[in-house]
């Protein structure tokens, strides 16, 4: 399906924004990392989301930590820990959501064993057992 959006054409499949691809890069500091959007319309406004995650996913708040228009790069400022990360991609009235992803922001100052005994903590909080 064809639409105009303020000065030119895009395609979308079915009515819906194109579904942006999201990947993480780790600054390893402790201060956050990059989030890189691809597959999105030139055009669209790419939001990235992100909520601590402690395994409770009935609590978990999106906060909103930068957008961007188009693919590339947003710069994301978070403390150590683990977050799932997603993109909300938006032209027009149509919307799409990427994958939701795990990371993990680590400073490298941290010991290994520190950095997976937390991972597998979070984890099993995820279980709700």
């Amino acid at each position: 399906m064809s639409h105009w959006y303020t000065t030119h054409w895009y395609e979308s499949e079915s009515g819906s924004a194109s579904t942006p691809t999201l990947t993480w890069a780790d600054t390893g500091d402790g201060t956050g990392g990059t989030a890189t959007v691809a597959g999105s319309y030139a055009a669209s406004t790419n939001t990235i989301y992100y909520a601590s995650y402690a395994g409770d996913s009935e609590t978990m708040t999106w906060t909103s930590a930068g957008s961007r228009t188009g693919d590339g790069t947003v710069a994301v400022s978070l403390a150590s820990g683990h977050y799932l990360l997603r993109c909300h991609s938006a032209v027009g009235s149509d919307a799409s959501d990427s994958s939701i992803l795990y990371i993990t922001v680590s400073n490298s100052t941290e010991v290994v064993e520190y950095r997976l005994a937390t991972a597998i903590q979070a984890r099993i909080q995820a279980l709700t057992l």
